[in-house]
């Protein structure tokens, strides 16, 4: 067991220099002027801070990165879009020295939002204004092993925020003040492991991740709740209560790797988590084995898409897998109001959806691994329809949200081009030698509405754009944080 990272807090002024910052803006925003934002030059100090490497099941793109040539680094950025996917503004920090990444975002209250990444290898956030993208805030850690990978806000509590991730080997969660980032509450975990996500219903908290062996999770003076893998990582839910004891928890997996890479909550309460499995999992208290090579027609030690949900008070309900021989996995799930799962991620090669069903679906990739949107009945998790989007090189789905109309928002990263839709509908992005973001809408029934290369050329010097993640506001505007290589 690691000891507890000792946390740096710095005042905004502390940390950039000269400045004001924000974002580039819109022809309408034109007249808010805002300056880069510099972070203070004695971080550079930093840059020879060790390196972890990412969990195994974390969706993100790090392999994929693009900075191999020489004198690029990895720069994070934040950009937002009206509900047609027109661009509005964006922010970077291509003028820092260091390596950073931008991984998820989350509003506080009104407009201003909060986002998690990484800097010079440690994890740090900002503040920032969603209206004009100027920054309101800061804050690093003192370590390199803290890697937070998601946030959520309590409504209408906008005083503190949750945030999952990890640190070295073991999970990170903690409840911080979004003002001076001070550390509010964080639970005892013992293991190996990793969070991946984190919702905030009422007064409860609720983390999906993985791990492996041995969880030992303090439980409010009561005995400690122990939680053991099956195999080499195996995936978990834990619900905290406002005392901060464990309401309940529950696992899954096999002898192989599984994985939780998102997890959302419908209207009643009710989790539903996305990953994917290696070949046989089963569930902790149900104990009903699953075999993804026979349900799913993929074949054993290959990953599948699994979703899984779960009540309010943790009893499992049902789960899924769906795949094939190649590598395929879920990075997204929303859950819309009208009682269904609306779940994306990727899939290589030929993919079954809804194996023995009416709506059975295969799904074959152009090339590398596609992009899947796939939705399923919330009641028992039967496919209503599956459809697919890419070219003939590795395209994936980063990030998935509902806007307004009961549109269905996908954003994502491809190379070079990209078909969505089909037939009449088909739409053909067309994209960089290097890695693009694209965004995509689709409708209750799975038919493209609209697809379009994020505007993201204002980003200088660019080989390569990543999304990690998407938010929307109630109005169908939405922000895409991630990151991009940048080669002055």
């Amino acid at each position: 067991m690691r000891t507890t990272p000792v946390l740096l807090i710095l005042s905004a002024a502390s940390v950039f220099c000269c400045c004001s910052s924000g974002g580039e803006k819109s022809s309408a925003d034109a007249g808010k002027d805002a300056s880069d934002a510099k972070m203070d030059a004695a971080s550079d100090a930093d840059s020879d801070s060790d390196s972890d490497s990412d969990a195994d099941s974390d969706s993100d793109s790090d392999s994929d990165s693009d900075n191999s040539d020489a004198g690029c680094r990895d720069t994070l950025f934040m950009a937002r879009y009206d509900k047609n996917g027109d661009y509005m503004w964006k922010f970077d920090l291509s003028s820092e020295k260091a390596a950073h990444r931008g991984y998820a975002s989350a509003l506080i209250a009104g407009n201003l939002y909060i986002t998690a990444g990484d800097y010079n290898e440690r994890e740090f956030f900002l503040r920032f204004n969603s209206d004009t993208g100027e920054w309101k805030g800061v804050y690093m850690s003192g370590t390199s092993e803290d890697k937070g990978r998601y946030l959520d806000v309590a409504s209408p509590d906008t005083v503190n925020f949750i945030l999952a991730g990890y640190s070295g080997d073991e999970i990170l969660i903690y409840k911080r003040d979004i003002n001076l980032f001070e550390e509010q509450w964080k639970p005892e975990i013992r293991g190996d492991g990793y969070a991946s996500n984190v919702n905030i219903l009422n007064d409860k908290i609720r983390f999906a991740g993985g791990f492996d062996d041995l969880l030992l999770l303090e439980n409010g003076g009561s005995p400690e709740t122990e939680l053991w893998s099956q195999g080499d990582l195996d995936i978990f839910v834990i619900e905290y209560d406002s005392e901060g004891r464990v309401s309940w928890s529950e696992t899954a997996g096999g002898r192989f790797e599984d994985g939780c890479t998102a997890m959302t909550a419908d209207n009643s309460g009710n989790a539903v988590i996305t990953g994917f499995i290696t070949q046989a999992v089963s569930n902790e208290t149900t104990d009903a084995g699953m075999d993804s090579g026979a349900d799913s027609g993929g074949k054993a030690g290959s990953p599948d898409v699994f979703i899984a949900k779960y009540t309010s008070s943790g009893t499992p309900s049902w789960q899924k897998t769906a795949g094939g021989d190649g590598n395929d996995r879920g990075s997204g799930v929303v859950a819309p109001p009208d009682d269904s799962i609306v779940v994306t991620g990727v899939f290589e090669g030929s993919a079954v959806f809804g194996k023995g069903e009416g709506a059975e679906t295969v799904l074959d990739s152009a090339g590398g691994t596609d992009v899947f949107i796939a939705r399923f009945s919330a009641s028992d998790g039967s496919l209503q329809w599956a459809v697919s989007a890419g070219g003939s090189h590795d395209d994936a789905a980063a990030g998935i949200a509902l806007l307004p109309g009961d549109i269905i928002l996908i954003a994502g990263n491809f190379t070079q081009s990209a078909d969505f839709g089909s037939g009449p509908e088909k739409i053909e992005l067309q994209g960089d030698s290097h890695s693009s973001v694209f965004l995509a809408t689709y409708d209750s029934e799975g038919s493209i509405v609209w697809a379009k290369k994020a505007d993201l050329d204002r980003l200088d010097n660019s080989a390569g754009k990543h999304a990690e993640n998407v938010i929307h506001e109630s109005d169908g505007e939405f922000i895409i944080t991630g990151w991009f290589s940048h080669c002055p």
